[in-house]
Formats: structure tokens, sequence, C-alpha cells
């Protein structure tokens, strides 16, 4: 099992021929052993850790703002459209890329009144600032300084590009960037914060046979009683660990479906994509399509609030546009952005259950990646502490601490962590 292949999953799977290289991701299962200089962990011993075949150098990574939201408060009362049409003319004399949405404090549309949540797609920051001054000035807004204006909430992307795509078919583009889409996901592991609600669990939507319906990773609500219902029940599992120990449960999501954490509207919203359009409208939703070479594998954080919320923006410390002139936004990474390698025993810890399970770690982190494959340990664990407690085993269940038995993907982290510092770079103050 030293190496084997975990294929992509498509809704709609592209037309590939067998001569081309393989719609798949190789893994290579090797001994831990530890980091150079430092004590190996106790909880990874007699361990595999699965490492992914990828060329992280093939990839260019740039990290964004695709959008910012400013909250605006004239002394009169206005409409949405006509703030627009205004602010929009200002952008044009000032030869800016980018373009602006207006809508009410609450993002309604059509709105009259004097409470308004200016959204600016790309924004650039050389003239961010002379653009609001600009609008404060013209709506005599009575703001000592554009940097109390209030953010109301702001997306932040990074971007995977693959490197010398003018010399590569765009069929290997293709491939090598819907590799990289399914690693970022494959290997990240939210913080739990994130998906303690259930309807902000990782999730896809759509359906192979038409229709919006949404598919999460691991499905909590059972169709069925478990199999080993007698024996959970009889050891007192809580229910919350149930879903993990079924094979049902477990749904790979498609390379060609954007992937959602977080429900939409919540504080703090992560997105994965295969990036093919941009400049999408917010009201409309068309958007443009992109050229081969600017495609790319993203992965992006929204964090936003309402008008009476800190919001995920305010919690770390984006409250104003004086906030992000000079932001870290490499101090976002550990929150959003946490990548892990997965583990495996060499004798699978389903295998020391005391009942029978259809679902092994391998197959597990080959479906859903290491989110999946953390909360199948944590099962294992609540049923093995439950064995301790009753009695039935004397054997004390490794606990297992806030990475469980997973393994930082230091690589990749450090490839968030460059691109985060660029985009503090650009904003510097």
């Amino acid at each position: 099992m030293s190496r084997f292949d975990i294929s992509l999953a498509f809704l709609e799977p592209p037309e590939w021929p067998d001569t081309a290289a393989p719609l798949s991701v190789t893994y290579d299962a090797q001994p831990y052993t530890g980091r150079t200089g430092r004590k190996p962990q106790p909880v990874l011993a007699q361990r595999l850790v699965l490492h992914p075949d990828i060329d992280l150098s093939a990839y260019r990574a740039k990290a964004a703002i695709d959008w910012i939201e400013i909250r605006l408060v004239t002394p009169g009362l206005h409409q949405a459209i006509n703030i627009q049409r205004a602010v929009s003319k200002c952008l044009g004399m000032q030869g800016g890329a980018y373009s602006v949405y207006v809508f009410g404090p609450n993002r309604e549309t059509g709105y009259t009144g004097n409470q308004f949540v200016l959204r600016f797609q790309d924004p650039e920051p050389t003239d961010f600032k002379p653009l609001l001054e600009q609008t404060v000035g013209r709506y005599e807004c009575g703001v000592d300084s554009v940097d109390l204006l209030e953010v109301a909430g702001v997306e932040i992307s990074v971007d995977f590009y693959v490197r010398g795509s003018s010399r590569l078919s765009e069929r290997e583009q293709n491939r090598l960037r819907w590799q990289m889409v399914d690693l970022t996901r494959r290997h990240l592991r939210p913080h739990p914060a994130l998906t303690e609600k259930e309807g902000c669990r990782p999730r896809s939507f759509g359906r192979a046979h038409g229709g919006s319906g949404v598919t999460f990773v691991v499905q909590d609500r059972l169709g069925r009683a478990p199999v080993n219902l007698a024996q959970l029940m009889r050891l007192g599992v809580d229910e919350s660990y149930w879903p993990a120990l079924e094979r049902s449960t477990y749904h790979q999501p498609p390379v060609d479906r954007t992937f959602w954490i977080g429900a939409r509207g919540f504080h703090v919203v992560l997105k994965s994509m295969d990036k093919t359009t941009d400049k999408r409208d917010p009201k409309t939703g068309d958007a443009e399509q992109l050229v081969p070479a600017k495609r790319r594998a993203r992965l992006e954080v929204t964090l936003q609030g309402d008008a009476d919320e800190t919001g995920g923006h305010g919690a770390v410390g984006l409250a104003t546009v004086g906030d992000l002139y000079g932001f870290k936004f490499e101090a976002i990474r550990q929150a959003f952005f946490e990548f892990y390698l997965p583990t495996i025993g060499n004798v699978c810890d389903t295998e020391r259950l005391p009942f029978s399970v259809k679902v092994t770690e391998r197959s597990v982190f080959g479906c859903c990646g290491v989110y999946a494959l953390d909360r199948l340990h944590r099962s294992i664990e609540a049923v093995n502490r439950a064995q301790q407690v009753s009695g039935k085993s004397r054997t004390r269940p490794t606990k297992l601490g806030k990475k469980g038995r997973l393994l930082s993907y230091v690589d990749l982290n450090r490839r968030f962590d460059t691109a985060l510092k660029g985009l503090t770079h650009a904003w510097r103050s």
C-alpha cells in the first residue's frame, strides 16, 4: 500500500482520453518519524503518513481582496442606485479597473434611505482611499477621516495558477488545476467553531441528474438506524459520533462544483472552487469567462456581519478602513486556511472496535479528506472511551488533542502564508 491513487470526482465528468495523464492524485504512505529536531508525537506512533505526490512549485499562489464592503451614512435620503451611479462615475474618472455595488444596511436591493453598504469589487490599495474621500465629500457624511468608516464585510481569496501555462496544452492545465482544487479541499480541516451548526458543515450543491440539492461531505442525518445501533446504545456513545461509523454517510465533493463551509450569510464562510469566471455581478449573477491562462484553483473566506454586529471581519480586527491599511493578512491563515496530512494505522483503527464497520481510515480519507477522517478518529475514540468507562475494556484510549491524529501540512501552509504576506505588503500603510 506504499503508493495508491485517489481519483478526482466530477458531477459532469470531462471527456478524457485514455492516453492522457489520469485525473487522480497519487499518495505515498510513509512511516511517521517526527520532524527533524522535534520529539515524535505519541498519538502518531506506529502510523503511516499519506503524502500527496504533487509538486507545489508548479503553481503560483496569489492572495487578493475580492471585494470589501463599507458602511456609509448620509445626512439626507438617497436611492442606492443613484449612489452607485455617482461612485461608478468617480471610478471611471480615476481610471479604476474595479466596480462598485450599493445596497441597504443589510444588503437590501432597491433601497432608499440614509444607511448604505458599498461593495467594491477588486479594490486597488492606491486609489481606494481617494475614492472614499470623494464619496464622503460628495454626500457630506460628516466623517473626520475615511479611516473611521466601518467595514461591513470582506472576501479574501488565495488563488493557485498553473505555472508555464503557455507551454502546456489546455487539457494539461485543466488537470493540474483540478488536482490543486482537490488538494486544498482534501487537506483543509476547518476550525471546529465553523462547523458546529449543521447548516455550516462542508458541502456542495448540485445533483448528477439535475437540481440544486445540497450534499454534505459527512451526512449527519442518518437515513436509517446504524448497523451497530444496539452496541452503540449499550455503550452509551453519544449520537453525534454515530454517522462517522457508517459508510453511507460519506460523499466525495466534485471538483466542478463549489465547496462550502459555513451557511450563507454566516459570519464566516469558506468556499473552494475551480475558478473559470470572474467579475460576477452580485445582483444579476452574470460573469465573464476567463481565458485558460487566468483560470485557477481558489480558496476564499468571506467575513461579514449585519449592521448591528461585529461580524467575522470585526472579530479578526478589520472593523474600519483604517484597520485595512497595515493589516497582517497572514494572521488569519491558521484560523481559516489550516491544512493537514492524514495518518492511518498500520492496522486500521476500525479493526480495534468492539464491532465491525464497513469503513476504513484510507477509504474515508480517499472519499472526503482530513475533515471526515478526523471525525472518524474521534468517533473511534468515543467508542473506546465508552468501552473503558463501562468496564468492558481495561485499555485506556489515547486522548486526541486539537490536531487529533493529523499532521500539519507544512509545505502547503507555507504557500498560503507567503501569499497572504504579499497581500499585507500590497495594503501596507
